[in-house]
């Protein structure tokens, strides 16, 4: 018996049970429950926006060869009575245990109701089914990739998710907690208000950076995806190499992430930084189409959000919506002669975003304690504006239920 079933699953007195039950999901319309639970946990959410980048049929329901060769997955549904009202996705990562010895298995797309019955549940349903493949540990929540949308968000649920990270309500990490989990790894994000007062005081040294420099800036090519996304994989492979939760990308893992986000990026705030035609360097901004599609998150027709979406993130109201932008994987090769690429690629895509009439930054995801990346793009200390946090749990041998016994 473990440490948890002694301390937490006593029994629950009858008056206080309710006829939950989690089953295994084998059929489409188990599928459609699962994919409307969301919509039940955050209906009265103000910040919650639908998450249309992700394709959840082409992640669990029907993957494509490669994922289906790396990943195990089994996905389970909460009810109440007839009522969805919690989900979980139990994922064995076979790349990532290999590439670390490990015998960890992660956990997935959790939403749960307000009821720790419910949350116990669903993760008694992950533990059991990772101790049936004689795996070790429980962390999450981790969306199959450790380059998808990864933690749980303890900090900042009082303003709308930023585009391609977590957002939950804030019950969440007590739900957890109470579970047994702890905490394995933050991740944070901040906020950079003015951003382009760097490019006033630092002007002078840019310049002189720029005039000695070996290194040459230019846009990503958007004629060449495929290549340019192998490019960008390869330098990701060496660069973040040390980085908590990293597994070596897939060329087709890669390129299939690039093209989820492609339709909502701009090709000049995606640059490379090169020595003698070799890249060294990579940064990008992702425009925050969230501060969009909130507009239209509260509509019930998926061809008038489209519209609304549109309007405000391409159309008349683009002005006053795309203001603020999301910094993401600043990298430069290890082996790069020129200490200064990094400073220049970000002060190229300060200058860049200021021209294109943006007035904020939040740079996300950052591990905790991440100096490198916090100096890199000029963040002062303080605060991050948000957290993100990776819980684990030491599995034991047997079952565990919450109303039972092991």
């Amino acid at each position: 018996m473990t440490a948890r079933t002694a301390a937490v699953l006593e029994p629950l007195p009858a008056s206080c049970r309710r006829m939950i039950t989690v089953a295994p999901i084998t059929s489409k319309s188990e599928w459609n429950a699962f994919k409307k639970v969301p919509q039940t946990i955050y209906r009265n959410d103000p910040n919650w926006i639908p998450d249309e980048l992700v394709d959840l049929d082409a992640l669990l329901i029907n993957p494509k060869p490669f994922r289906r060769k790396c990943v195990d997955c089994q996905a389970y549904v909460a009810y109440d009575g007839g009522a969805a009202v919690g989900r979980i996705v139990a994922i064995e990562d076979h790349k990532y245990n290999n590439f670390h010895g490990d015998r960890v298995a992660f956990f997935g797309f959790y939403e749960a109701i307000n009821s720790d019955e419910v949350a116990f549940r669903l993760l008694d349903a992950a533990a059991n089914w990772a101790r049936q493949r004689s795996l070790t540990r429980l962390c999450g929540p981790l969306n199959t990739s450790m380059v998808s949308s990864d933690g749980l968000l303890i900090n900042g649920y009082e303003r709308p998710a930023l585009v391609g990270m977590p957002y939950n309500p804030e019950y969440y990490a007590g739900q957890l907690s109470r579970w047994g989990m702890h905490k394995v790894q933050d991740l944070h994000s901040e906020l950079l208000l003015n951003p382009f007062a760097l490019l006033s005081s630092k002007r002078s040294l840019w310049e002189r950076w720029r005039l000695r420099s070996s290194v040459t800036l230019r846009s990503v090519d958007k004629e060449r995806v495929e290549q340019e996304a192998e490019v960008v994989k390869e330098l990701y492979n060496v660069s973040f190499c040390r980085f908590f939760g990293f597994t070596p990308l897939d060329r087709e893992e890669f390129l299939e992430l690039v093209k989820s986000f492609l339709p909502i990026l701009d090709e000049d705030l995606i640059l490379f930084a090169e020595i003698d035609g070799r890249c060294v360097g990579f940064l990008m901004l992702i425009p925050d189409v969230n501060q969009a599609l909130i507009k239209a998150a509260r509509s019930r027709n998926r061809l008038l959000r489209n519209l609304i979406t549109l309007w405000y993130w391409k159309g008349p109201g683009r002005r006053r919506t795309m203001r603020h932008a999301r910094c993401d994987m600043l990298m430069v090769h290890p082996d790069c002669r020129d200490a200064g690429a990094a400073g220049l690629l970000v002060y190229e895509m300060f200058r860049r975003a200021q021209d294109k009439g943006y007035s904020s930054i939040e740079a996300a995801p950052l591990l905790e304690g991440n100096t490198w990346l916090r100096s890199g793009l000029a963040i002062p200390p303080g605060e991050p504006h948000r957290v993100y946090r990776v819980y684990g749990y030491e599995l034991g041998t047997g079952q565990v239920m919450i109303g039972g016994s092991s």
